[in-house]
């Protein structure tokens, strides 16, 4: 069976629900504050809005499933949620019609494997490039080596191949084999490689960190994909996040993203596999 449409409808429906009020039937009846977008960030940022409703037990934090950046955006400038998470810059389009952005979190961007011996997350350049053209098929204990891909358009394969620009005709032809697994979101990708052991995917260490996943990230020509070496520059590849609003934003969306550019904010970020970006203090 082709799984290439696995997950594909999710975030459109999610989008549709925000905007029927169907997923969020009390916002009108308690004082709530809606964060969505990107499924790399969303882990994390339940952990920040946790410690943020302890310290205002009087605003309930609601953190819907993955939109999808653009879907974030999209309900941020039509009024649905209130504060959007971006795992890309703005697009014209979008600064057009009044978003605004404010980076707070960078993760490391990384190829991660499901159920491999340690050997096999230490390989090279060109290992994988052997594995994403076919001439390696097997991991180091046996296993089949699988696939795990995001749309062409996903900010993960446009990441994936500037860091690897001669996949760009392997990619594309493996998205035409029978079977090509294709997800739409972060956590769909995560979930397939999970279940599927040998799968080799894209992810951010923020993700796998703060859903305490099953992927272990690859070191790549001698350089894990750490926090240090994000930091340091040695790993050149990461995925800012984004917070975005309106031109005008409301006095609690204010709130929020002053606590998570604070002292408190930034450590919970920092022990979810991000590097904190910015400070209020």
């Amino acid at each position: 069976m082709n799984k290439k449409n696995t997950g594909r409808l999710a975030p459109v429906a999610l989008v549709i629900s925000l905007t029927t009020s169907i997923l969020f039937p009390t916002l009108g009846s308690a004082e709530t504050l809606v964060i969505g977008g990107t499924g790399g960030a969303l882990a994390a940022i339940r952990l920040v809005g946790d410690a943020y409703q302890k310290l205002h037990p009087d605003i309930k934090v609601i953190v819907p499933k993955s939109l999808g950046s653009g879907g974030g955006i999209k309900a941020v400038l039509k009024g649905k949620i209130d504060i959007g998470l971006s795992g890309r810059a703005l697009k014209k389009k979008e600064l057009n019609a009044g978003a605004v952005s404010i980076a707070y979190a960078r993760s490391p961007f990384l190829l991660g494997i499901s159920g491999v011996d340690h050997a096999d997350t230490k390989l090279s350049s060109k290992d994988i490039e052997a594995i994403y053209s076919r001439r390696q098929k097997k991991w180091g204990n046996g296993y089949d080596i699988r696939f795990v891909f995001r749309p062409a358009s996903d900010s993960d394969t446009v990441l994936l191949l500037e860091w690897f620009p001669n996949l760009d005709s392997d990619l594309a032809e493996a998205r035409k084999r029978r079977g090509a697994v294709i997800t739409e979101t972060d956590q769909t990708a995560m979930d397939t490689a999970e279940r599927v052991k040998g799968s080799i995917t894209t992810a951010t260490l923020s993700a796998i960190v703060s859903e305490n996943r099953d992927i272990h990230p690859i070191t790549i020509d001698g350089v894990a994909p750490t926090l240090e070496n994000v930091r340091s520059g040695q790993h050149k590849w990461f995925k800012e996040f984004l917070l975005v609003t309106g031109k005008v934003q409301s006095d609690k969306a204010k709130a929020f993203i002053s606590f998570i550019r604070s002292a408190a904010g930034q450590k919970i970020l920092e022990s979810t596999g991000n590097v904190a970006v910015g400070t209020d203090g």
